[in-house]
């Protein structure tokens, strides 16, 4: 923006000259965000979420699939195997070990993530209620780290 003048000296880049269209264009080449920016922000959108301290399984679980639709109509390219994905479940979930050892059991020790994300909301539909004992029952409670 900083070489268009005002004043008619150079007739090329003249604000008259370059118009609105003119002054669109190069603001949209300045600030709009590149295509290789918008595909970062797009995997770290997804990929740095984590069940929140006393959020339902299921409101995480849609902001999981909200993140992913979104990224997927912008970036054609972002996808993840079924296999990952349904780790990505098991890691984020926010439970416990042997919570999680019971959703394996459920699932047969099968990386599918539709039945993974069944088998959360069965068990654990309620597991935001119990977060609080989760933590005092957590290694760093017993081991007297502080938290």
């Amino acid at each position: 923006m900083l070489h268009i003048k005002h004043k008619p000296r150079d007739p090329k880049n003249n604000i008259d000259t370059v118009g609105l269209s003119g002054i669109a264009k190069i603001l949209e080449e300045d600030f709009v965000p590149k295509d290789q920016n918008a595909k970062i922000q797009a995997y770290n959108d997804f990929c740095k979420l984590y069940r929140e301290f006393k959020e339902r399984p299921k409101f995480f679980l849609r902001r999981l699939d909200e993140a992913r639709s979104h990224h997927i109509e912008s970036d054609g390219e972002f996808q993840f195997s079924n296999s990952w994905i349904a780790a990505f479940y098991m890691q984020r979930c926010g439970l416990s070990k042997y919570e999680k050892e019971k959703i394996w059991e459920r699932v047969n020790y099968v990386y599918d993530p539709d039945k993974i994300r069944e088998a959360i909301l069965f068990l654990y539909e309620k597991a935001h209620e119990t977060d609080c004992t989760r933590i005092e029952g957590s290694h760093a409670v017993k081991s007297g780290t502080p938290i």
